[in-house]
C-alpha cells in the first residue's frame, strides 16, 4: 500500500513539472533575439500551447540580472525599471510589484526551471513572432545595453531643480549633451534661461545663465518662455523678433543675432516649434498675423500655416515637441491635445487639415496602439522613422513604451511595450536611444541605454 502511494506521488510531481506536449518526430524549436541565436542548454518545449524555455539564458540575453532562490524555488530578474518575480508551480508572476496572470506556470523540466517565453520577452519591451513552418521564434526589440546612475556624478542643476521636466529642452549628439531650462525671477521680473552641458559622462558646465528675457503678464502661467534648443544654438522670441544665440561647449555665448525683425505687441506670447524633415530644418513661429513656417536656410520665404485656436493652445503647451514636414512640403504633421493626444496633418498647399471623410472632422492618427490610454508622449524623427515614446499609468507606476510609425502613412509598424517603469525624456543618437530620468528632488539624471530595434 505504501509503495502504491509513493508511486502516485511521483506521478503527480511528474505531471506538475513535466506535462509538455511534443513528439519525438518534431524538430527542436529555435529562438533568435534580434536575429542572433539564443543558445539554450535544453531545447524549448511546448506546454498546453505555450512555449517554455530555460529561464537563465533568455533573461540574461534580455539584459536582466537573475537570482534563483533554492528554498522557495523562485526566480527574480531585474534591470533598471523592470523587476520580475516567478515561482515554480505558480500561475501568477509579479511584475514591478503588481501581480500578473501567466498562461503557464514555471516548472522543472529535466532538472531545469522553465518559464513562458512570450511573457518574459513582452514584459521587457519586445515583440514575439512564431513561425510554425520552421518551428522558430523571433524575439525583436530594443536591446538593453547599460544603465548609468548619476550621470556626471552630480546634479545638472545644483541650485534649483526645474519645476517640471516638460520645461526642459534636451539635445544630444554623439557624446555631447545639452540641457536648457528656465525659471522665473520675481525680483527682476525676468525669465532666466540656463544651460548645462555634459560630455563623456562628465559635466562641462552646470546651471549657467545664457539668456535673460523679460516676462510678460500672459507668460506667468508657464515655466517655459518661447525658447528652443537646437544643437549649440538657442532660438527665442523677444520684443524685437526672432533671435538666435550660439554657444561653445563651456556655455560661453559666441554670437547673438536677430534672424527676423518683427516687433511684437506687449504682453503677448509667440510660441516657437522645431520643424524637422529629411533634408531641411525650420521653425514654426506664431507671429501676430498667424503661424509662419520659416526654413533656416531661407528665412525670407515663410509659408503661412493657419492653425485653429484649440490646436494653437495645444502647441503652446507642447513647445518641446517638434513638427514634421514631408520632403515634398505637402504635409506638416504635429501632435495635438495637451494630455496624450494624437497626430494631425496640415496640407500646406491647400491650407487645411487632412479630413476624415467618414466623420467629417479633422483626421487623427494614433500615437499608441488601439486601446492604450497614454498620459504623455514624445516624438523623435530619426533616419526615416518616427518614434513615439508614450507613457501609460498602471496604478502608481508610469510605464514607458515605444511605437515606431511610418512617417508617410503614420501607421504604427512596430510596438514595444514595457521598456521600463519610469518617466523619462528620450533622445536618439546614432543607433542608440537614451532614456534620461530625472530625480525630481535633486536634478540628478539616471541614463538607460538601448540599441534601436
Amino acid at each position: 500500500m505504501r509503495k502504491t502511494a509513493i508511486a502516485i506521488g511521483i506521478s503527480v510531481l511528474a505531471f506538475l513539472y513535466h506535462p509538455f506536449t511534443t513528439t519525438a518526430a518534431e524538430p527542436n524549436i529555435t529562438v533568435t533575439v534580434n536575429e542572433m541565436p539564443l543558445m539554450l542548454n535544453i531545447p524549448p518545449v511546448i506546454v498546453d500551447g505555450i512555449t517554455m524555455v530555460p529561464f537563465r539564458p533568455l533573461m540574461e540575453k534580455l539584459g536582466l540580472q537573475v537570482e534563483w532562490a533554492e528554498e522557495s524555488r523562485a526566480i527574480q530578474a531585474t534591470r533598471p525599471g523592470v523587476k520580475l518575480e516567478l515561482q515554480l508551480g505558480q500561475a501568477t508572476a509579479v511584475f514591478n510589484d503588481e501581480p500578473v496572470p501567466l498562461d503557464a506556470a514555471p516548472r522543472l523540466i529535466e532538472e531545469s526551471a522553465f518559464v513562458p517565453l512570450r511573457f518574459i520577452a513582452e514584459a521587457t519591451g519586445n515583440q514575439v513572432e512564431w513561425n510554425p513552418g520552421t518551428r522558430s521564434i523571433s524575439i525583436r526589440g530594443p536591446e538593453w545595453i547599460k544603465f548609468v546612475p548619476h550621470f556626471g556624478n552630480g546634479s545638472f542643476v545644483p541650485g534649483q531643480v526645474p519645476d517640471r521636466a516638460a520645461a526642459m529642452d534636451v539635445f544630444e549628439a554623439k557624446d555631447l549633451l545639452h540641457i536648457v531650462w528656465s525659471s522665473f525671477d520675481k525680483e527682476s521680473w525676468t525669465f532666466k534661461v540656463y544651460l548645462s552641458a555634459g560630455k563623456h559622462d562628465e559635466w562641462i558646465v552646470r546651471e549657467k545663465v545664457v539668456l535673460e528675457l523679460p516676462a510678460y503678464e500672459s507668460e506667468m502661467a508657464s515655466t517655459q518662455p518661447p525658447v528652443l534648443l537646437w544643437g549649440n544654438a538657442i532660438y527665442y522670441d523677444d520684443a524685437e523678433g526672432l533671435k538666435r544665440v550660439t554657444f561653445n561647449e563651456k556655455g560661453d555665448v559666441v554670437s547673438s543675432e536677430t534672424l527676423i525683425r518683427l516687433p511684437r505687441a506687449q504682453d503677448t506670447v509667440r510660441p516657437l516649434h522645431k520643424v524637422i524633415s529629411d533634408k531641411e530644418e525650420g521653425i514654426l513661429w506664431a507671429a501676430e498675423t498667424g503661424f509662419q513656417l520659416y526654413f533656416l536656410d531661407d528665412l525670407g520665404k515663410p509659408i503661412p500655416v493657419a492653425i485653429p485656436p484649440f490646436s494653437e493652445l495645444s502647441l503652446a503647451y507642447s513647445r518641446n515637441v517638434p513638427l514634421f514636414l514631408d520632403p515634398t512640403h505637402t504635409y506638416l504633421t504635429f501632435k495635438t491635445g495637451i494630455f496624450g493626444g494624437a497626430l494631425v496633418r496640415y496640407q500646406l498647399p491647400a491650407g487645411a487639415f487632412v479630413q476624415d471623410d467618414a466623420k467629417r472632422v479633422r483626421k487623427q492618427y494614433r500615437l499608441a496602439p488601439d486601446g492604450m490610454k497614454h498620459a504623455a508622449s514624445q516624438l523623435i524623427y530619426h533616419k526615416g522613422k518616427l518614434y513615439s515614446f508614450y507613457t501609460t499609468n498602471q496604478g502608481a507606476q508610469d510605464r514607458l513604451h515605444l511605437a515606431v510609425l511610418d512617417p508617410v502613412t503614420l501607421e504604427i509598424q512596430e510596438d514595444y511595450r514595457n521598456l521600463a517603469s519610469i518617466y523619462a525624456i528620450a533622445t536618439i543618437t546614432g543607433n542608440e536611444m537614451h532614456l534620461w530620468q530625472m530625480e525630481s528632488d535633486s536634478g540628478i539624471l539616471d541614463l538607460t541605454v538601448f540599441r534601436l530595434p
